[in-house]
């Protein structure tokens, strides 16, 4: 390996480091993630019933772990009979090393604690997780839920 290709290691490494310290100090909400379903590899059938977590502290269950919510944006709408039905989009960051199975599209994430207040208790449904990239400082989860309307209660 030449000096070149060796800096340009270390620097990177250097850079992911400092990206991933930034990025875990600046995640300020507490969410939780589920999946709804399992496959049994003993019955070999799908268990429609089965709720699994896959992120959230372990140590005190329910409570939510660490993560980054973006605002909500780009919100949709989609005509359901005669009803319109609004769709926000979030961007949920959890950190790159964080104790999680494998997360998939169609992942449930609840947002427990966020600073505003508007987001709290809400759900979203995992639309995609990004991969690739250079330097990795969280998993990014797209996510899309349903938008508040003056039809809430």
């Amino acid at each position: 390996m030449s000096i070149v290709a060796a800096l340009a290691t270390k620097s990177l490494n250097f850079a992911s480091v400092m990206a991933k310290a930034h990025s875990i100090g600046s995640m300020n909400s507490l969410v939780i993630v589920t999946r709804i379903g399992e496959y049994d590899p003993v019955s070999r059938e799908y268990d429609t019933t089965a709720k699994q977590t896959l992120y959230d502290n372990f140590g005190s269950p329910g409570a939510g772990a660490k993560a980054g919510v973006a605002s909500t944006g780009a919100t949709s709408g989609m005509s359901i009979g005669d009803e319109t039905q609004y769709y926000a989009s979030v961007t949920i960051y959890i950190p790159q090393e964080s104790p999680t199975k494998n997360l998939m599209v169609n992942d449930i994430v609840q947002v427990i604690y966020c600073p505003d207040n508007d987001i709290n208790g809400r759900y979203f449904r995992v639309d995609s997780i990004p991969v690739g990239g250079r330097i990795y400082s969280s998993i990014p989860l797209h996510c899309t839920g349903i938008a508040p309307s003056r039809e809430w209660a």
